[in-house]
C-alpha cells in the first residue's frame, strides 16, 4: 500500500428483496423500531420500497412533491368489472455519471394476489396521501376510492391534489415544537434517513451498516440480471 493509500476495490454492499423484505418486515413488525411519530413509519417503508424498485438516489427520492405523483384508475385489462387503481411518481432530482439528467417516472399497479405486497410502493403511498388528506375530492376516503369506476367513454380517472398540497414533499422533517414533534414544510434531510436505516439494518440483523446505496445497487444488480421489465421474482433478486 503506496503512500498509505489503499488499493483493494472498496466494498459496496447490496440490498436484495430478501433483505429488503425483512428490513420491511422490521419496519412494521419489531418493537424496538420506535419512532418519535408514527407517520415517519409510513414514510420509512415507502422510501425503502421505492429505493428498491426505482433505483434513484436518496435526494431524489427526499425531494419528491405530491405533485410529481399522480393517481389514476385505469379499465382493467382483463375486462373486468372494477378498474385498476395506478400509482405513478416522477423523481425530479436525479443524476447519472455525466450530471444532472431528465426526471424518471415509474408507475406500479394494483396488482390482485401480489404475492410480495410488503414490497410494493403502490399501497404504502396511497396510505400516505389518505393519512394526508391531500385529495381534492372531498370526503373521499380510502373505501369511497376502491368502489369507484372509470366514468363512460374516459379511459382513465384521474385524482387531483388540493392546490396547498402540490408543494409540500411526501416525507417531511420532524420538529419539535411547544406542542411536541411536528412535520414541518421541509423534506426529510439524509442524516435522518441515514439514522432510520441503519437503526433497521441493526434490528433485521444486517451488516454492515444499511445505506441508501444498498438499494440503488441492488436495483443495478436486479436490472442487470433479468431480460424484462416489471417486477422481478424475488428469486432474482
Amino acid at each position: 500500500m503506496e503512500f498509505g493509500l489503499r488499493t483493494e476495490p472498496k466494498d459496496k454492499p447490496i440490498m436484495r428483496a430478501q433483505n429488503e423484505f425483512e428490513c420491511l418486515k422490521t419496519v412494521w413488525m419489531s418493537s424496538e423500531m420506535i419512532l418519535n411519530i408514527e407517520v415517519h413509519r409510513l414514510e420509512l417503508a415507502l422510501i425503502i420500497q421505492l429505493a428498491g424498485i426505482t433505483g434513484n438516489r436518496p435526494k431524489a427520492l427526499l425531494k419528491l412533491r405530491f405533485k410529481y405523483v399522480n393517481v389514476s384508475l385505469l379499465p382493467d385489462p382483463e375486462g373486468g368489472e372494477w378498474p385498476r387503481p395506478l400509482v405513478e411518481w416522477k423523481f425530479q432530482d436525479t443524476k447519472g455519471y455525466l450530471g444532472e439528467k431528465d426526471a424518471n417516472k415509474f408507475a406500479v399497479p394494483d396488482i390482485p394476489s401480489e404475492p410480495y405486497l410488503l414490497l410494493c410502493p403502490y399501497k404504502t403511498s396511497l396510505s400516505l396521501t389518505f393519512l394526508h388528506n391531500a385529495f381534492a375530492a372531498p370526503d373521499l376516503t380510502p373505501e369511497r376510492f376502491y368502489n369507484l369506476k372509470v366514468r363512460p367513454g374516459q379511459g382513465q380517472q384521474t385524482f387531483p391534489w388540493k392546490d396547498e398540497m402540490n408543494d409540500v414533499y411526501m416525507f417531511r422533517k420532524l420538529v419539535q415544537t411547544a406542542l411536541g414533534a411536528e412535520l414541518s414544510e421541509d423534506h426529510t434531510p439524509y442524516s435522518t434517513l441515514r439514522l432510520g436505516l441503519v437503526k433497521i439494518g441493526e434490528l433485521t440483523g444486517i451488516a454492515p451498516p444499511v445505506g441508501a446505496y444498498y438499494f440503488r445497487r441492488g436495483n443495478g444488480e436486479a436490472l442487470d440480471s433479468s431480460s424484462t421489465f416489471g417486477y422481478p421474482s424475488l428469486g432474482s433478486l
